[in-house]
């Protein structure tokens, strides 16, 4: 499994903008798939909140949890 690729500029400006992202939009810009944001988001590894059937996570919410978690895949040497 190789690691998702973060579209780092788009999500920080979104985070600097304050924005709430569904989690369509959070898989774009980071490489996850919106079915694995949203587990995240059911167990609680990421923070957000459910409107109807969507969710929608804080961007800077999100690029923390990028940040902070180590990546999939290969080790880098």
């Amino acid at each position: 499994m190789t690691a998702p690729k973060l579209k780092s500029q788009a999500l920080r400006r979104a985070a600097i903008g304050r924005r709430m992202l569904t989690t369509i939009e959070a898989a774009e810009l980071t490489g996850y798939t919106a079915d694995h944001l949203a587990l995240l988001l059911r167990r609680g590894d990421l923070h957000g909140e459910r409107r109807g059937r969507d969710w929608f996570i804080s961007a800077i919410e999100l690029l923390n949890y990028v940040e902070a978690k180590p990546r999939p895949g290969p080790k880098a040497s």
